[in-house]
């Protein structure tokens, strides 16, 4: 699994994971603290899954603390391509009641600017 970071503005960096299409119990872990540390600092936290076809209750469980261990510093998560096999999950489990899904970098961009105008 590689996770990179790109900084996008002073506020906003997305982290891309590549090198693997799945997060499972045999790298959640790894994906958590990895991801966690890139996000660190930064406002608005973009998380593109475009190689991601399968995550399982523990990348899940990953997903979920990164969530809150941003939401706990006022941050915000935005997960980009999100498969529809992983969105189906997500609104299976209810988690799509806290967890932002975008199919495009642009309507991110839109809810950073109505977060900030609030």
């Amino acid at each position: 699994m590689t996770i990179t970071k790109e900084i996008l503005s002073e506020t906003i960096v997305c982290i891309i994971i590549s090198n693997t299409d799945s997060i499972t119990f045999t790298n959640a872990t790894e994906f958590q603290e990895k991801t966690l540390s890139l996000m660190n600092g930064h406002e608005h936290n973009i998380l593109d899954l475009a190689a991601i076809n399968f995550i399982d209750s523990s990348g899940l469980g990953a997903l979920m603390v990164i969530f809150k261990q941003l939401h706990k510093k006022r941050n915000t998560l935005h997960l980009l391509h999100v498969s529809r096999k992983i969105q189906l999950l997500f609104e299976i489990t209810k988690t799509d009641n806290v967890l932002s899904t975008y199919t495009t970098i642009e309507s991110i961009y839109t809810d950073i600017h109505a977060y900030r105008d609030k």
